[in-house]
């Protein structure tokens, strides 16, 4: 199955419609296997009234049940979106991830389709601090793509890999979410505990094998199944298509169009250091913007004027030298972990003074 495929809509049978949205029907619902249980040894009792029998080992779930929840479900989620409340999608297992992203890249929607990062709800402030520094760190890496030696490159590499592979799908929430919507809510306990703590409602598949007690908007059916997946990713889509809200997706873009227009300033400027350097020196091998990049600098351990805390800080931060420190702006200090307001102006002031001398 080829991934550009996984959100093709389905065109599933439906007998009723919630809000303008076709509800499943139980002849869709069977045909994608979503009655299909967990193992008769790893049911949840409380899962009881949703189940009609078991055959072969496997519990099957009332397909009734789930064409009730189904309409429930899309109840809920359309009065979110009507509200412009913040939704935001997880699923991390192997098979309902590339689901995951696509969907909140297409439609416009805050994601995890990762590992869920521990204490993304409990410890949220220091969540947004990772969220604009990997902002910051994409809009530095550009700036100084041409002046960081490649060592300072790296760094910053990884340290954008690492903050994207986290948080690359709620890049821009500034606040906790209005509902989170949960594909498996026994694989994603974590997530479920945090939101229950902060109070925040919760949709989801609920499988056999979870509690439907611990979710406020329980969908009862097979969350294993890609067939499965499929069909509720597309009465999702029905239900983005028609509510739907264009502006994460705005936002989105106006941060790569940002990003875009940096970049080719960047390349303008450089552009024409190189020609001037050429007028002076003979043509290099190698290429121009490596010349650029290996010129002598001065190791941020070598400057005098900063403590052993404050250069621990700030090469945790990708700031290997001190031509990089110079370069950057009160707001890009404020951001560095171990740098606050009062000691970012210091650093600013102690660097005017050593140019000066």
């Amino acid at each position: 199955m080829k991934k550009q495929n996984l959100l093709d809509i389905l065109d599933y049978k439906s007998d009723k419609e919630v809000a303008g949205i076709p509800v499943p029907s139980v002849d869709a619902i069977l045909a994608s296997g979503g009655h299909f249980g967990h193992s008769v040894r790893k049911w949840h009792p409380a899962y009881k009234p949703f189940l009609y029998t078991k055959r072969k080992g496997i519990y099957i779930i009332n397909v009734q049940a789930t064409v009730q929840s189904f309409e429930n479900f899309i109840n809920t989620v359309v009065g979110f979106l009507k509200d412009n409340k913040k939704i935001l999608l997880v699923g991390t297992k192997k098979q309902a991830s590339p689901f995951v992203e696509e969907f909140g890249k297409r439609y416009g929607l805050f994601y995890i389709a990762k590992k869920w990062p521990a204490g993304f709800f409990t410890n949220f402030e220091q969540v947004k601090l990772s969220i604009n520094r990997l902002i910051n760190y994409k809009e530095q890496y550009i700036k100084f793509k041409y002046s960081y030696t490649k060592k300072e490159l790296l760094d910053l590499e990884r340290k954008i890999k690492k903050l994207e592979s986290k948080y690359g799908g709620v890049t821009f929430m500034d606040t906790l979410p209005d509902l989170v919507i949960i594909i498996d809510t026994a694989f994603e306990k974590v997530a479920l505990k945090e939101s229950r703590l902060l109070k925040i409602p919760v949709a989801g598949i609920v499988d056999s094998n979870a509690d439907p007690r611990l979710v406020d908007y329980p969908l009862f059916m097979n969350d294993d199944a890609i067939k499965t997946l499929k069909l509720f990713f597309s009465v999702l889509a029905k239900i983005f298509d028609k509510y739907g809200n264009k502006e994460l997706l705005r936002i989105r873009s106006n941060f790569e169009e940002h990003l875009k227009s940096l970049e080719k300033e960047v390349d303008e400027a450089h552009g024409k250091l190189v020609t001037a350097q050429e007028q002076s020196e003979q043509k290099a091998e190698h290429d121009s913007a490596v010349v650029v990049r290996v010129k002598a600098f001065t190791p941020i351990e070598d400057v005098n004027y900063l403590s052993d805390k404050l250069k621990s800080a700030l090469k945790s931060a990708g700031i290997q030298s001190k031509e990089a420190l110079e370069r950057l702006s009160y707001e890009e200090l404020v951001n560095i972990k171990g740098i606050g307001p009062r000691t970012a102006r210091s650093i600013i002031k102690k660097i005017e003074n050593n140019k000066n001398l």
